[in-house]
């Protein structure tokens, strides 16, 4: 497949022994085109290093809040079932395939061309169609910002975007304070990346905060959704 094999190469060309393979996603029924965990595990050199920090590959995990939200929605497709909605900074993609599951109408937005390309490879391998820009414009009823905001530089983007939305949902394993009016936190819980390259749980919890008027219905479905360290 054209976006298999691309990605395959870009990831070799940042880490030469890693790779990546298809992996059936635990807790909902995606499947990700997904770094191979033992060979993404091996220490790098400094060269590597520096080539990883400078183009991070987003893409080729999915990273905690990702997986909470792909596991809600494997549980709950009534959050997103029928409604217009919004993968902000996409990454893998595997959030916005499985809004598509869950019954949405989703738009997918990453300025990466490996994001959208590992994005539109997801959706055609679960069968289902998306949207996938680089940049989102206009309105939509639920806007998902999954890891995005760990910088304190890309608060702007919510500036920007919460008159656009009838409701957001923010889960971030780097954000640990969010000072903006009409945000309920929903407080933090154990998480971890698919696959799991975080031996010392340097991101092992996530941050939730909800904006609308569904927030009885998004506290109870995330209240009854199991951490990935349980059972």
């Amino acid at each position: 497949m054209k976006h298999e094999s691309h990605l395959q190469e870009a990831m070799e060309a940042l880490v030469p022994f890693a790779f990546l393979q298809w992996q059936a996603i635990p807790g909902t029924s995606l499947e990700g085109f997904l770094l191979n965990a033992p060979s993404a595990s091996r220490p790098l050199d400094s060269q590597t290093a520096d080539r990883v920090a400078e183009a991070p590959p987003f893409w080729g995990l999915l990273w905690p809040a990702g997986y909470l939200l792909c596991r809600l929605l494997a549980q709950q497709e009534e959050l997103v079932r029928g409604r217009a909605c919004v993968d902000l900074g996409c990454g893998s993609g595997l959030l916005t395939a499985a809004v598509a599951r869950a019954g949405g109408r989703v738009v997918a937005a990453d300025c990466d061309p490996l994001s959208r390309s590992a994005t539109r490879l997801h959706l055609q391998r679960q069968g289902v169609s998306a949207e996938v820009c680089p940049e989102w414009q206009g309105r939509t009823e639920t806007l998902f910002l999954a890891d995005l905001l760990y910088h304190d530089s890309n608060l702007e983007i919510l500036e920007e975007v919460r008159a656009r939305a009838d409701e957001i949902v923010i889960v971030d394993c780097r954000l640990e304070e969010l000072a903006m009016e009409g945000f309920e936190f929903f407080g933090r819980r154990r998480e971890c990346a698919f696959p799991d390259l975080d031996p010392h749980r340097e991101f092992g919890a996530v941050s939730l905060w909800y904006a609308g008027s569904r927030r009885g219905l998004w506290s109870e479905a995330l209240q009854g959704l199991e951490s990935p360290f349980e059972g």
